[in-house]
């Protein structure tokens, strides 16, 4: 579940994720997020779609995978989930791409787009930008730093065998005692 336009992981003082695409035009590219809380620029829900595509195939990656393998996984997803993945999700995208292009002639734009798309002068392309908010030692002994903790997700093994959140590793010298094992100096 998101908080402003981001989704979370963890404690959600401590991670932030978004992800969109980024639509290059030629020299120029423009962003737009799919966040499950964010309205786009004609008022409704930029990304109900995208949303219920990710809750349920979210750990799909087919980028990598040879042109017969991509075509039959989304052949399955078009099979399993017809509607989403065959009325909604491309309504989405064209929703998508009317967001990014500017306001005035859209549609003639998009047709410009897909030709010049062929040419390779266009292109539609995943960004995510994630960030972790680390807490100060002061930080760690209050309520609110304990919580945090407790729900943490970025977790390293201390040198005594205990998974700790990153937070408590940099905090508690485990960092410097992890480096001392190392035998490194700051020559």
């Amino acid at each position: 579940e998101g908080t402003n336009g981001f989704w979370n992981m963890g404690h959600a003082a401590c991670n932030r994720i978004m992800s969109g695409y980024v639509l290059q035009n030629g020299g120029s590219y423009s962003f737009s997020p799919i966040t499950p809380t964010k309205p786009n620029r004609r008022g409704g829900e930029s990304s109900t779609a995208f949303s219920r595509f990710l809750t349920r195939y979210g750990a799909i990656c087919i980028r990598q995978e040879g042109k017969r393998v991509r075509l039959a996984r989304l052949a399955r997803l078009l099979v399993a989930a017809p509607i989403l993945t065959g009325v909604q999700l491309p309504w989405a995208f064209c929703g998508l791409l009317y967001c990014l292009l500017p306001e005035s002639g859209k549609l003639s734009s998009i047709a410009k787009l897909l030709m010049r798309s062929t040419s390779g002068q266009a292109g539609l392309h995943r960004l995510t930008i994630a960030s972790h908010h680390f807490m100060s030692q002061e930080e760690l002994t209050t309520p609110i730093g304990q919580e945090r903790l407790q729900d943490c997700i970025f977790r390293i093994a201390a040198p005594d065998g205990r998974l700790v959140s990153m937070c408590e590793f940099n905090n508690n010298g485990f960092r410097d005692q992890y480096y001392d094992s190392l035998g490194t100096t700051d020559d």
